[in-house]
């Protein structure tokens, strides 16, 4: 695999702009890459699936993720995505790189490629604003450029990852009644995640869950901005795409099987609508 890296200054990184927060749009496919430097990545808007450190994963509004110096990632698929894209280099958080590092959720950003952390986090409206908020005061102060403004980025971005690491264990933890419709959410998704080869539908990811399917399908796409099955698709072909590009010896029949298709044929017509091709025509792509 071709390994097309991004270095520092294509960003506009370097001792004098050490952080910059950059609004992205994504209309279509980012082909594999990595940095030289850190990356925080929060979806906005949209929805795509995401390539990272060999694990394919469905990228949702209100997911949030990490990319460490050296690992490539790419997205695909025809899905309208904003984000906010993060990107710092790591000596620019001095002697706070250390303790940063032992913090749970957070270390992998720092570690090797071998130690790629979490792949993804989603966050509840409240965490949402509090983590735009601190990314639109980054941005601010790059704009505004006043005297000590590289300094009060190091602090926000300090302030910012500290945050983080507390929402990735609040996650790990038991949920509570003020959280529990985003507890139900994040469920469904475990749920979806490691079942989705099998026949599910609305009713049985609701019965696991535990709640009646409309309120699923209503807190689900309030929360992640597609509706359950819309994700469970978006899972499938995920994984379709990761078999293809892993193993290509298998044939597309054995793919669409193992996915949860039972027949080929409205296998290659949904990939197609997925992501604008059939399923030979993106191998060619990735092989």
């Amino acid at each position: 695999m071709l390994d097309r890296k991004l270095t520092a200054n294509k960003v506009g990184l370097g001792p004098e702009r050490p952080i910059r927060l950059i609004d992205t749009e994504h209309l279509g496919r980012v082909e594999y890459h990595s940095h030289d430097f850190c990356e925080l990545v929060y979806v906005k808007e949209g929805y795509t699936v995401h390539y990272y450190g060999g694990y394919a994963t469905v990228l949702t509004e209100g997911d949030l993720f990490a990319v460490s110096p050296g690992v490539m990632h790419a997205y695909t698929g025809l899905h309208y995505t904003k984000v906010y894209n993060c990107v710092f280099l790591p000596e620019f958080l001095g002697d706070s790189i250390k303790p940063l590092s032992a913090l749970a959720g957070v270390s992998g950003l720092f570690g090797t490629t071998d130690d790629v952390g979490w792949i993804r986090m989603h966050l509840d409206t409240r965490d949402r604003m509090k983590v735009i908020s601190i990314m639109d005061k980054i941005a601010a102060e790059e704009n505004e450029a006043l005297p000590g403004h590289i300094e009060m980025q190091r602090g926000l971005l300090v302030q910012l990852l500290v945050l983080l690491s507390r929402i990735y264990i609040s996650q790990q933890g038991e949920e509570t009644t003020e959280h529990s419709h985003m507890n139900y959410v994040i469920k469904a998704l475990s749920y979806i995640e490691e079942n989705y080869r099998e026949n599910i539908d609305l009713s049985t990811m609701a019965e696991r869950v535990g709640i009646s399917p409309d309120y699923l399908s209503r807190q689900f796409k309030k929360a992640v901005g597609v509706s359950p099955v819309v994700f469970l698709r978006g899972c499938r072909f995920a994984r379709a795409m990761e078999l293809i590009r892993t193993e290509p010896e298998k044939s597309m029949e054995e793919i669409s099987s193992e996915i949860g298709y039972k027949y080929l044929s409205h296998f290659s017509r949904e990939f197609r609508v997925f992501t604008g091709m059939t399923p030979s025509e993106f191998k060619k792509t990735v092989i």
